[in-house]
């Protein structure tokens, strides 16, 4: 067996374990066998980078990160939904529709119903049965390029068929229209691990789904457990015709895309009225789905009688969305508590009577800040009208004065941090109310459940439990840099710390001191700081301890580092107890140099560290993979757009805008025998 033929043998494999996985819900391999047949596709690519191809399951896994997404002109208008709220109002928009029709589309008028999934709406486009282009909804007529984001999406097919299947036609050209989406228990999941992190929680699945795909690194993207469901084709060159809206799901089914088969009901005009009761029941039942959704959609089956139907604005006058407004309960506010988060952020937060909310007891609700309790005139033993924003994050609505008894209490926000008795202060612009003190034991607390959090410097047996012990109850550590001089002796004298526990948390300890430097770097909870924007400061900074000595210009000349990163990292390290923080970490082992680049520091010579290139137009010495290769072997960064940081573009055969704006700003341009003469002269030296 060739080569060709054993990667065309693996990626028909692979396929068709993933389409099984992902959509069937089974696989006919092993966990074991498809990871050997994933190893071997992987080596063999390495290998023969010249036969990877765009379909290609190892396509799927992040590539570089973007500086931002392009626009996208969509060939076809995403079309938005109107809304009706009662069963009369479906009732009323069916008669109105049938007498626009001609007698032959009401004799065969069929009707469609389906979930309207709680996502982010995007458009996938195949020519010639490749994946090549995927763009969010935006306005309908515009929306951004997220092709990258939705490789790493393992739904989506790289390539159509997904699976092998004969006799079903590949268009040509195919854009289908679909959800983004999160099921229920990977977006509770994925929100607790941020909130053990103090990082700021996803409020419903449509944010989660749209900041997940508009992540600026696609290795983020590939980390989110995103699913897609597909319902619409828009455009089908060199397909069957297919007269209605349901022969084409089931034809989309059978190019591999996911579509809720088990959701989607079709009635006979004469059924309408059971179509409404469907509606209805799907509305009560809805809890008890895997996933989120925000309604359900009745649509005219016919395409010939959509068409004639037409559309008023953006909005289809052949598809009608049913929903109910979010259910709302009434309860007692029992108490106003406050929290002191790891930057010194005080949030008020309502304790209730437990009361049945979409199907959840809701015990407590946010309350966002003080200028929120003041503005609804909240008091404590008020009744309050509770609902779940997005049917995911309880919050209070507004308060109930007319039930007043007159024993209720009128909240007064603290002037003094609950935690360490600081005065809390406010910025002019900022509605939080911050605890200065970076000593407060509340803050500290949280800044070392962060510290060794998992997604930060992940130092196993040590948590919540030993965070609130070492920092409120025995005042072991008073800054982060105290977690690495625990004294020993006195926590063996602790209660359940014999020498096993404490060996664990020793063994912890010290294998986080390897962690490489973004991650101490994000572990230091500097606000906007995640671990993505430390590797981009490490990749340009890489001796930790030189961080407190950039400037904010300095810091902003970093790809991907805006001015509020720029100056919240210089404010941080300002401080000088964070600086000797950093130094005591330092002391004690912790990593602060990054890994040595052997190809870059022979570059450094040469020139190219740093430099940053646009390949661009047609190459015919190399391919775009090879030249890219190369260049970082050398130090250098390529990316896709032209800026005023761009220091070369590439330019081959038929280049276009970015050629012609790289002329304009002034960009040095090389030719493909430019571009090689200065690849060999670097080499060879």
């Amino acid at each position: 067996m060739t080569v060709q033929e054993r990667l065309r043998h693996l990626r028909r494999l692979i396929q068709t374990s993933q389409h099984q996985y992902y959509i069937d819900d089974r696989s006919d391999l092993s966990d074991e066998e498809f990871d050997a047949a994933w190893e071997q596709l992987l080596e063999i690519e390495r290998a023969h980078p010249e036969l990877v191809t765009p379909d290609s399951p190892s396509q799927r896994i992040g590539g570089s990160p973007a500086r931002q997404f392009a626009e996208v002109e969509h060939s076809h208008t995403l079309l938005s939904l109107t809304n009706v709220f009662s069963t009369e109002d479906l009732m009323t928009w069916r008669e109105r529709l049938v007498p626009q029709l001609e007698p032959d589309l009401q004799e065969s008028l069929g009707w469609v119903l389906e979930p309207k999934i709680d996502g982010l709406s995007v458009a996938l486009e195949y020519r010639n049965g490749l994946f090549m282009r995927g763009a969010t909804r935006g306005n309908g007529d515009v929306g951004e390029d997220v092709t990258a984001n939705l490789r790493t999406v393992k739904q989506i097919p790289l390539h159509i068929p997904a699976v092998p299947s004969a006799g079903v036609p590949v268009p040509e050209v195919l854009t289908v229209r679909g959800e983004v989406y999160v099921r229920k228990e990977d977006f509770a999941a994925f929100n607790a691990t941020l909130a053990a992190q103090e990082e700021r929680v996803y409020a419903n699945p449509r944010n989660f789904a749209a900041g997940s795909l508009r992540q600026l690194d696609p290795n983020e993207s590939s980390r989110r457990p995103l699913r897609l469901w597909v319902f619409e084709l828009l455009d089908s060159e060199g397909g069957p015709d297919l007269p209605t809206h349901e022969a084409r799901l089931t034809f989309l089914a059978q190019l591999g895309f996911p579509v809720a088969h088990d959701a989607i009901h079709r009635f006979a005009d004469g059924e309408f009225a059971a179509l409404v009761e469907a509606a209805d029941r799907f509305l009560d039942t809805k809890a008890d789905l895997p996933y989120e959704v925000d309604g359900v959609v009745a649509k005219v089956d016919g395409i010939a009688a959509q068409r004639v139907l037409g559309q008023t604005g953006r909005d289809p006058r052949w598809a009608r969305a049913y929903k109910r407004a979010g259910e709302q309960v009434v309860t007692r506010l029992l108490e106003i508590e406050t929290f002191v988060g790891r930057t010194g952020v005080v949030t008020p937060r309502a304790r209730l009577a437990p009361v049945p909310v979409g199907g959840v007891v809701v015990e407590h609700a946010t309350l966002h800040n003080f200028d929120y309790v003041a503005s609804l005139d909240l008091r404590e033993g008020d009744q309050v009208v509770v609902m779940r924003a997005g049917d995911v994050i309880p919050r209070v609505v507004k308060a109930l004065p007319e039930h007043r008894t007159g024993n209720e209490c009128p909240w007064i926000p603290p002037e003094r941090c609950p935690s360490c008795d600081a005065v809390l202060v406010q910025q002019e612009d900022q509605v939080a109310h911050r605890c200065p003190n970076p000593n407060c034991p509340k803050q500290l607390t949280r800044a070392i459940e962060h510290f060794v959090s998992r997604g930060a410097l992940d130092i196993r047996s040590f948590g919540s439990k030993q965070a609130m012990l070492f920092v409120e109850e025995e005042r072991f550590i008073r800054d982060v840099s105290d977690v690495y001089r625990l004294p020993w002796s006195e926590i063996g004298q602790l209660e359940g710390y014999k020498a096993l526990r404490i060996k664990n948390l020793k063994d912890g300890l010290a294998a986080a001191k390897a962690r490489p430097p973004a991650r101490l770097l994000h572990a230091l909870g500097i606000p906007f700081v995640g671990l993505q924007v430390a590797e981009l400061i490490c990749g340009a900074v890489p001796n930790l301890l030189e961080l407190p000595h950039c400037s904010q210009d300095d810091l902003e000349l970093i790809d991907g580092v805006g001015p509020e990163i720029a100056r919240a990292v210089t404010d941080f390290l300002a401080d000088p107890a964070r600086r000797r923080e950093l130094q005591a970490l330092a002391l004690s082992g912790l990593c602060m140099l990054g890994p040595e680049k052997t190809a870059a520091t022979a570059s450094e010579e040469a020139g190219l560290a740093g430099k940053t290139f646009v390949i661009t137009g047609k190459l015919s010495g190399f391919t775009r993979s090879e030249a890219t290769v190369r260049l970082k072997e050398l130090g250098a960064k390529v990316t896709g757009s032209v800026s005023g940081k761009t220091d070369y573009v590439l330019a081959g055969k038929d280049a276009g805008s970015k050629l012609a704006k790289a002329q304009k700003i002034g960009v040095p341009i090389l030719d493909e025998l430019g571009f090689q003469e200065l690849i060999g002269n670097l080499e060879g030296d």
